[in-house]
């Protein structure tokens, strides 16, 4: 894949405004605000780490340009088994006499215990044929043994106590706090830099409808159109998930 930088965009501007050598940090810094404006929505560069788990807290250090997660999961092989996201985890930490940090202890588990042999589930809603004819409704992810929940405060990510991995293996999306003008730009996002570079050095600089500022939000829009992988089979599916029966055809 081909990719431009943040020294040519600003470089491109330069020229295009026949400006002197001597304006290349201003732009430079606009360039790079740009870009980390256009990391959280609209290019979405998304980085993988595996972080290791503090037994003791059962709990992982966020990384420190961690914005949003988009997939959190254990390594199963070539795999990543996502978990689910248990907003009712505790926000505090349990801790000994001597301040150090401890399991809250069999509360955890006492309600994962499923009520039947998970079995019995199997040989209910069948044919003649003995088909599976489904009809469980109703079922979430409230059974589920391994859970997190993201705690900005602390800096970390608050694991379920029954979480028996060692790593966890987290996708997230990075702030842009380390943009430098060598930093690698997908092609699709240069004419929506170069137009904010041209609406900031213009005097219309703090009026967002003025000419410079609506070719830059013009620009943007059509960044993420062409970035959008939605399809027409998607828009049906999300429809279709918001009914009980499925639409005839």
């Amino acid at each position: 894949m081909r990719f431009t930088s943040v020294d040519t965009i600003t470089r491109s501007v330069l020229i295009q405004k026949r400006l002197p050598l001597h304006y290349y940090l201003q732009i430079l810094k606009y360039s790079c605000d740009c870009l980390r404006e256009l990391y959280f929505d609209s290019l979405l560069i998304v980085n993988t780490v595996e972080l290791t788990v503090n037994q003791e807290g059962h709990f992982v250090d966020l990384p420190c340009d961690y914005v949003d997660f988009t997939k959190v999961g254990v390594r199963r092989g070539q795999f990543v088994q996502p978990i689910t996201q248990r907003d009712s985890l505790n926000r505090l930490q349990n801790h000994d006499t001597t301040g150090n940090v401890i399991d809250y202890g069999g509360v955890a588990t006492a309600n994962f215990e499923f009520p039947f042999w998970p079995g019995y589930w199997l040989f209910q809603n069948i044919d003649d044929l003995g088909e599976n004819l489904g009809r469980l409704y109703g079922f979430n992810t409230g059974a589920a043994r391994n859970g997190f929940k993201v705690i900005r405060e602390r800096g970390q990510m608050q694991l379920t106590e029954t979480f028996n991995s060692p790593t966890l293996i987290l996708e997230y999306i990075s702030d842009g706090q380390t943009v430098n003008n060598a930093s690698k730009v997908d092609p699709l996002a240069q004419s929506t830099i170069e137009a904010y570079d041209k609406w900031k050095i213009s005097k219309n600089s703090d009026i967002e409808q003025s000419p410079e500022g609506l070719a830059y939000f013009n620009q943007r829009r059509i960044l993420r159109a062409r970035k959008n992988e939605l399809t027409p089979w998607d828009i049906r599916q999300i429809i279709y998930s918001n009914y009980i029966l499925a639409p005839k055809q």
